[in-house]
């Protein structure tokens, strides 16, 4: 828990830092005191002052005319698990399109977003509208399997 508290710190993720820390404290693996303690502090004050920012990457996502800063403010909002805001922003996102905006990471990104709601079938169907490099599509492959195994148990239809 500490390791990957580490690594979302030194990324500039405080927030996911911090959700790791709590998972630790939860598990009864990670203690509030010495360096532990630290961490954790450190993540959540940087946390508050990374939330801040989203109302006004909110404002830039509503006035921009392409997509892209609305696929940035969705996977912000993932990050935090605001998982309704997160499919919002996303969809948003494809809506407004441009150049710049990457629609398979949006679809990705929506994707992850409702099976945090429970939405598997749609998730599925957001998940299916990825193509791409070999990358992409392995990334696609393994959201499809989690959301095959962890909320239907049944394969999902390509």
């Amino acid at each position: 828990y500490r390791l990957a508290g580490q690594i979302c710190q030194s990324l500039a993720y405080p927030v996911e830092g911090e959700a790791f820390m709590d998972a630790g404290i939860a598990a009864g693996k990670v203690s509030r005191s010495g360096p532990e303690g630290a961490l954790i502090n450190a993540l959540h004050t940087a946390g508050v002052k990374d939330r801040a920012t989203t109302g006004e990457l909110t404002t830039l996502a509503k006035k921009s005319p392409s997509g892209d800063i609305s696929v940035k403010l969705a996977e912000t909002l993932y990050g935090y698990g605001d998982y309704a805001g997160a499919e919002a922003a996303a969809r948003q996102a494809l809506a407004k399109g441009g150049a710049k905006m990457d629609a398979n990471e949006a679809n990705m990104v929506l994707g992850e977003s409702l099976l945090g709601e429970g939405k598997t079938a749609d998730a599925v169907a957001a998940f299916n509208a990825v193509h791409g490099s070999p990358g992409m599509m392995k990334a696609q492959h393994l959201w499809l399997l989690y959301a095959n195994r962890k909320y239907t148990g049944t394969a999902a239809a390509q």
